[in-house]
């Protein structure tokens, strides 16, 4: 690889392939203004007689990212162009004024690497390319795809039809509310309630994303690495909390398929004994839980106050002078556990 060097905007060779590194404020656009001053004047000190190839603003492709950038490098571009062809008019001594451009060392080391009787001549190609400049393939760099695309249709099998989309926040909306309908809505019941605590729609979820897509360096979340943000830190919190209450859920399905016929007798003997009160435990309440656990286990909804199942509610619900008669079994405890992951 070669090494570095600082770039000198008269010396660097304008062929292959060069790459300019510069941070912002460093006169990038006045940079490149001078390399199109000199591509338009063929302008080579490693040829002889400084006889590079001269090109003119047809055939010389300027990309950047916005609109707005664009039309200001067009503008200063135009600005060199005529500097640089009134600095070799003066230089000819046209007009009786100091042949040397004040307060410009570019060009007047420009000027001077060209003998005095080309002076007339380099100032006319750049008077004709500033003229010609309307013409000049200057623009963004989406601009140029949309173009290129257009040109070559039957090359690139695109429509002859194209629209370029400056807005893509719509765009953006659309995606966004396709990740959601396609994540978000099969999930169970417990999973999207604990997403909905941190999303409540795809609108939050876009507004959440946004200061992502134009971040600076910004970084990449995968295989349970993310950034240290705060919306990444509660993601990863909920996407724990997920995983535990799926764990407590499987091992709550699994001692219900167990023992759920124990439970239905405990809890049918406790209130036909009026060990629980009877205004919170009704007889037919087991028969619905029976019902209710049989249709999650089916992929419907947890039931309705299964809390009353855990074992501080059973004992809370206890009659008077009857809490040594409160019905218990680990099933029970699996309830506790169930619910209080829900809490968290």
């Amino acid at each position: 690889m070669a090494a570095s060097q600082v770039l000198s905007p008269l010396d660097l060779p304008l062929h292959g392939l060069r790459l300019i590194e510069a941070s912002a404020g460093t006169g990038k656009t006045y940079t490149i203004a001078m390399l199109y001053v000199r591509l338009v004047l063929g302008h080579d000190r490693t040829a002889p007689g400084l006889a590079g190839t001269s090109y003119l603003p047809p055939d010389i492709l300027v990309l950047t990212f916005t609109e707005a950038a664009a039309g200001e490098l067009r503008d200063r571009i135009r600005q060199r162009l005529c500097e640089a062809a009134g600095a070799f008019r003066l230089a000819t001594g046209e007009g009786g004024a100091d042949p040397q451009p004040a307060g410009d060392a570019l060009l007047r080391a420009l000027v001077a690497d060209y003998p005095r009787e080309r002076h007339e001549q380099c100032a006319f190609l750049l008077e004709q390319a500033a003229q010609w400049l309307d013409e000049a393939a200057i623009g963004t760099i989406h601009g140029w795809c949309l173009r290129v695309l257009q040109q070559h249709a039957f090359d690139s099998g695109s429509l002859f039809a194209q629209t370029l989309v400056q807005d893509l926040a719509p765009l953006r909306e659309q995606a966004v509310r396709d990740v959601w309908r396609r994540w978000f809505y099969p999930l169970p019941v417990e999973q999207a309630g604990e997403i909905a605590e941190l999303l409540k729609g795809p609108d939050q979820l876009a507004a959440t994303l946004a200061p992502l897509l134009g971040a600076d360096e910004a970084q990449l979340c995968h295989d349970g690495m993310l950034p240290p943000r705060p919306w990444c830190e509660a993601w990863r919190g909920l996407a724990q909390a997920m995983k535990r209450r799926d764990e407590l859920r499987a091992a709550l399905w699994a001692g219900w398929r167990e023992a759920g016929s124990d439970v239905l007798a405990l809890l049918r003997a406790a209130i036909a004994g009026k060990a629980l009160k009877n205004n919170l435990y009704k007889p037919a309440w087991p028969d619905r839980l029976a019902a209710d656990m049989a249709a999650w286990l089916d992929g419907g909804e947890a039931p309705a106050r299964l809390d009353r199942c855990a074992p501080d509610s059973l004992r809370a619900a206890a009659a008077k002078g009857r809490e040594a008669d409160v019905p218990a079994h680990a099933w029970f405890d699996q309830v506790a556990a169930w619910c209080e992951a829900g809490e968290r």
